[in-house]
């Protein structure tokens, strides 16, 4: 998909930094589109500077996705798409295991077990000091949580220290 999306805009430099497990970056492919690139190592993005960082339906899957929220928001960049978690209507973190259903399989084999966050109202708190909000949208999927369907919601933040960028 990457290349297809990155091939609609040939006219524009346009460079697409990926963090991904040592084992995907492993499997990238060769003849991948001139300016995508795969890490999986995050210091090396925090040697560059970004017009957007963005983390789509994958914090929740995250050990620790506080210290990767922080990580992220310390990224030299203008804005932080946050894109498809599901947050509570609480002011508690739950952490489940979850099944995904049979129809969501890869490449014919369904998946295991696997923990996920539900998130506290509150959880994107730590970038108030960073980031102003400035869009938040309901991203039209949802969740089951003890068989309540919980709405995943995206947020885009603009970072406050714009001038301060390399």
């Amino acid at each position: 998909m990457a290349r297809e999306i990155l091939g609609l805009y040939s006219e524009i430099d346009l460079d697409w930094d990926v963090l991904e497990t040592q084992a995907v970056v492993s499997r990238a492919p060769a003849d991948r589109p001139q300016g995508l690139n795969y890490y999986s190592d995050f210091s090396v993005l925090a040697t560059k500077t970004y017009d957007l960082v963005m983390i789509n339906n994958a914090i929740l899957f995250f050990p620790d996705p506080w210290t990767t929220l922080t990580q992220l928001a310390q990224l030299n960049h203008e804005l932080l798409l946050i894109g498809d978690i599901p947050v509570l209507d609480s002011d508690k973190t739950r952490l489940t295991v979850t099944t995904p259903p049979p129809w969501q399989s890869f490449k014919g084999k369904d998946f295991t077990r696997f923990p996920a966050w539900f998130f506290a109202s509150d959880f994107l708190g730590i970038l108030d000091k960073s980031h102003v909000q400035r869009l938040k949208w309901l991203s039209g999927n949802s969740a089951l949580l003890d068989l309540d369907r919980i709405d995943r919601v995206s947020f885009l933040f603009e970072k406050n220290d714009l001038q301060n960028r390399n």
